[in-house]
């Protein structure tokens, strides 16, 4: 009942009755029951039809529905797309090298990779090296977060320094 409860509050919160359902799982995974799944939803789907129900006969007012401009489809979202193609690759080839030095220092049992001290010496050194030629790198914390959501375009980004 409790993982119910979660998701018709979230549903009737945001209007969202999947997103309700994930949520109660996302919250109570430590003791969530699976035979909950269809209680939850069950009841998130009678939530928003009972609010769609009294929004038709304006007993209650819904959130107002936001109009969205139509997004213009050009060659930005190939990129895009293009970029998350790449950074799974790279992502699932970090995976693999791990796991690869993992099975060398449980299995092979390294002198190098085995002893803490090394190991995390020279993690230190390889990012040190990777990090200290890229400027942006160099940055404080505040002006990464700062430049990457202000409100100027690129080409002016390149104009004036970050930092």
């Amino acid at each position: 009942m409790y993982a119910a409860a979660i998701a018709a509050g979230v549903t009737a919160t945001f209007g969202a009755p999947i997103g309700g359902v994930l949520y109660s799982i996302e919250v109570s995974a430590t003791y969530y029951m699976v035979s909950n799944l269809w209680k939850a939803f069950f009841c998130t789907t009678c939530g928003i039809l009972l609010f769609r129900f009294l929004a038709v006969f304006e007993a209650i007012e819904l959130f107002d529905m936001t109009k969205f401009d139509s997004v213009p489809v050009d060659y930005e979202i190939f990129f895009f797309a293009l970029l998350g193609l790449i950074c799974g690759l790279v992502g699932a080839l970090f995976i693999h090298v791990l796991t690869k030095i993992i099975f060398l220092k449980v299995r092979l049992k390294l002198p190098f990779i085995s002893d803490r001290w090394k190991w995390s010496l020279s993690v230190a050194l390889i990012v040190g090296l990777i990090s200290f030629p890229v400027q942006f790198m160099q940055l404080p914390d505040k002006k990464v977060i700062n430049a990457m959501f202000n409100n100027n375009d690129l080409g002016d980004q390149r104009s004036k320094p970050v930092f």
